[in-house]
């Protein structure tokens, strides 16, 4: 699989989207779920919004930091570097509110929708961190604006041009 830009674009447009979901949910939705939720429930409610939030950010920044690469703005090996890792940890892929049926259902919805966006992400991630082709094999190959090229398909495509 390669990731080029007009992926990418359509994954920020994705997660925007998803975060003005969770936008309008805590606008219009979370106050009138709130009204007669204990100090606790809101507070448990409070957090999971974060979380969300946090999630689509992480991945939000993510994407752009691909995109910056794309268009040359930022050096694929600084990629590889733990300063401009974004997704960490196991926090974003964390889910037991999901679950949770004291938390209003749409939160659970959003909840498990940045959760299945953020392991989506976090694999296309593992994929942008496998070893880049030189620049002969891209030229040989004619890829432009693909930033990660997995070595089996190095391997499928050489052969295959054999």
């Amino acid at each position: 699989m390669m990731i080029d830009l007009n992926f990418i674009e359509l994954r920020i447009r994705n997660a925007n989207a998803l975060l003005k979901e969770t936008h309008d949910y805590i606008k219009w939705q979370a106050p009138s779920d709130i009204e007669y939720m204990s100090r606790d429930d809101i507070f448990k409610l409070s957090c999971e919004v974060m979380r969300v939030t946090v999630r689509i950010t992480r991945i939000i920044g993510w994407l752009v930091l691909q995109k910056a690469i794309l268009d040359g703005e930022f050096s694929r090996e600084d990629n590889f570097s733990d300063k401009s890792r974004i997704l960490k940890g196991k926090s974003g892929r964390e889910s037991p509110s999901e679950n949770d049926f004291q938390l209003p259902q749409r939160l659970r919805e959003l909840l498990k929708k940045s959760r299945i966006l953020y392991e989506q992400t976090m694999r296309l991630e593992e994929i942008s961190l496998q070893e880049p082709p030189s620049s002969e094999e891209i030229k040989k190959m004619g890829i432009k604006g693909c930033h990660a090229v997995p070595p089996f398909y190095l391997k499928k495509k050489t052969n295959d041009s054999g």
